[in-house]
């Protein structure tokens, strides 16, 4: 993948706040973090919730120099919304703390977002990667362990998965409707929308970043950035990378 950074004059037009909620992942969620804090636009703040508190977690991820919250459980729609009550930066962004980002990920939503003026919401692709001795599924696309793996391994590869069923500009709502047409580590949104919606839904366990996603096309055109900039990492115990979820 060729690097889309922004020129230096551009780099610091756009601020983002990156919010990571987690529970009882604390190998994955530094793998994470350490995705965001190597961004070649670098985010204005990065805040881990970690949802129902862990204090050897909290330390070890204080360590990475970010911003790190424990309140009560309240599932990930409510440590979202957390996270996104810490910060003040005018555009947020969503990591799930088994995901992983590619160094270019912000840089290439501030360029759009720079050329765009009208954009309120945008969303990217990614590939789908699995841990040596995971499942390997029709659609994951190369097997990995950590991000510089997720690198080398995604040069020059197009996803196997289709993702064009992001491509919902100009009918967002009426598509989101149909099904979730979105894609959390892929997310961008402007805050004062986010907030305007009220966040994540509380009280579901499943789907909360669908409601997101369908209340803010009720505002707004989801634009996509065709690019993968993400690495979602499946799991057998994860249906959520799972094409039949899409």
């Amino acid at each position: 993948m060729n690097t889309l950074e922004p020129a230096d004059e551009e780099r610091h037009l756009v601020e983002f706040a990156v919010v990571i909620p987690t529970r009882n992942r604390p190998q994955y969620t530094v793998q994470a973090v350490e995705s965001v804090l190597r961004q070649t636009h670098p985010a204005t703040e990065v805040v881990v919730v970690i949802d129902g508190g862990d204090p050897e977690q909290a330390r070890s991820l204080r360590d990475l120099g970010v911003t790190v919250l424990e309140p009560p459980q309240s599932g990930a729609a409510g440590a979202r919304n957390h996270g996104v009550a810490a910060t003040s930066a005018p555009w947020v962004c969503f990591l799930d703390d088994d995901d992983l980002w590619h160094p270019d990920r912000l840089a290439v939503h501030a360029r759009y977002i720079d050329g765009h003026p009208q954009v309120r919401a945008l969303h990217s692709p990614s590939w789908v990667f699995i841990e040596p001795g995971g499942p390997r599924e029709h659609f994951v696309d190369f097997i990995a362990s950590d991000l510089d793996g997720c690198l080398t391994q995604c040069d020059g590869v197009a996803p196997r998965m289709d993702w064009s069923y992001l491509a919902i500009e100009g009918h967002s709502f009426d598509l989101l409707l149909e099904r979730n047409r979105g894609n959390i580590s892929g997310a961008t949104v402007h805050r004062p929308l986010l907030e305007g919606v009220g966040g994540f839904p509380l009280g579901i366990t499943c789907g909360e970043d669908w409601t997101m996603f369908l209340n803010v096309a009720r505002f707004t055109e989801w634009h996509l950035v065709d690019t993968p900039l993400s690495y979602l990492r499946h799991r057998l115990n994860n249906n959520t990378n799972s094409p039949q979820t899409r």
